[in-house]
């Protein structure tokens, strides 16, 4: 049986939401934004174990939460770099499945169901993330004027999580080393592999400000 492990990415600063808590440690329902996550993979039974990549000097704090918590899958919580594609690097030195699902740990709002498609999915076709087609006019705007609309006909917002063959995934970060990109499909771009489109939920948001965080909170409401 092909094992999964998720590598739930939360070493961001959260800068954008203008308090001193990191994003990812704000209470949803008094529970933190980063637990909401996990407990999603956690209940999936696609996914077989966890591995967290925090700040390093939070460590010890999500290894708290993972205790006082029960999130029982969690199998190592490891130190992040400066950028996405360092912390994703160093993640994926601990994962031993044959698929990786790596996740934005401030998207609390993901559906068990998403999980288990985009797994199986990535199973099918080595590699598979979430995304929704683009709804709203696009406009390239210079200083503060529109120049043109964009075609939006075959424009996506790609989410998390994104799923791949776990050897393929590491070889294409060994042979980039040193160059950063926004998500990891990209970096199956860079290698001309594709990667298979599972439509996605709009609920599954990124948090980012504090407009996003009343949303999730009610969003995980209305979920539950």
């Amino acid at each position: 049986m092909q094992k999964v492990t998720a590598l739930i990415v939360a070493a961001g600063s959260g800068t954008r939401m203008n308090t001193s808590i990191k994003k990812q440690f704000l209470l949803i329902k008094d529970v933190p934004v980063l637990v909401h996550t996990v407990l999603a993979f956690e209940k999936s039974e696609k996914i077989d174990d966890i591995v967290i990549v925090t700040a390093k000097e939070d460590i010890a704090k999500v290894n708290d939460l993972v205790k006082q918590y029960g999130l029982n899958k969690v199998s190592n919580v490891v130190a992040g770099g400066d950028t996405r594609t360092e912390s994703v690097r160093n993640g994926l030195m601990y994962v031993k499945s044959d698929f990786v699902a790596i996740h934005d740990g401030v998207r609390p709002c993901i559906k068990e169901e998403r999980i288990k498609q985009v797994v199986e999915e990535a199973k099918k076709h080595g590699g598979a993330a979430l995304g929704v087609p683009v709804t709203d006019t696009l406009k390239v705007v210079e200083g503060d004027e529109i120049k043109n609309t964009v075609d939006r006909s075959s424009l996506w917002q790609i989410q998390t999580p994104q799923c791949f063959d776990t050897e393929v995934l590491k070889d294409a970060y060994g042979k980039n080393e040193g160059l950063t990109y926004t998500d990891d499909c990209q970096i199956f771009e860079s290698r001309g592999i594709g990667v298979k489109v599972v439509k996605g939920d709009k609920i599954n948001i990124k948090i980012t400000t504090a407009e996003d965080l009343e949303l999730a909170e009610f969003l995980l409401a209305k979920k539950e």
